[in-house]
């Protein structure tokens, strides 16, 4: 059986998802059969990379500083608690994913896909990482064995 899933790296609820897919494979008898297949889904494909201010982020949302904020600490605690990933939105930087994927399908080809998905997951979302950034790329294909 194979399946597919179509995901961005900036998506909580994307990583929510796939814990509970991994976590259902691992109770299936026959998981180890079961083939997933990432597939490449910006959520924003006219991102800019930048860092905003709580306020400029509140205001490009059509929201108060104080929903936008109780927002983040219900998605961060749900995150937290059904994916185990602690997410900070106080030192969130706003990336486009466009080269993320690109390193992922670069990474599936050497059979590190996965590996590589979850690496830029957890850079983007837990370590406020620039994954538009070229050099963090670069570190993060390194970390996986891609670029020597």
């Amino acid at each position: 059986m194979r399946i597919d899933v179509w995901s961005d790296f900036g998506c909580p609820f994307c990583i929510i998802g796939k814990r509970k897919l991994e976590n259902a494979l691992g109770t299936f008898t026959m998981g180890d059969k079961v083939e997933v297949v990432y597939r490449s889904y910006q959520l924003d494909p006219h991102a800019q990379n930048r860092t905003l201010t709580v306020q400029q982020l509140a205001q490009e949302k059509g929201m108060t500083v104080e929903n936008l904020k109780a927002k983040q600490v219900q998605v961060a605690e749900m995150i937290k608690r059904e994916a185990g990933l602690d997410v900070s939105y106080d030192t969130a930087s706003i990336a486009n994913t466009f080269d993320g994927h690109r390193l992922v399908h670069f990474a599936a080809a050497a059979g590190k896909g996965a590996e590589l998905t979850e690496r830029l997951i957890r850079a983007y979302l837990a370590e406020s990482m620039n994954i538009a950034d070229h050099r963090v790329l670069v570190t993060i294909g390194r970390e996986a064995g891609l670029i020597e």
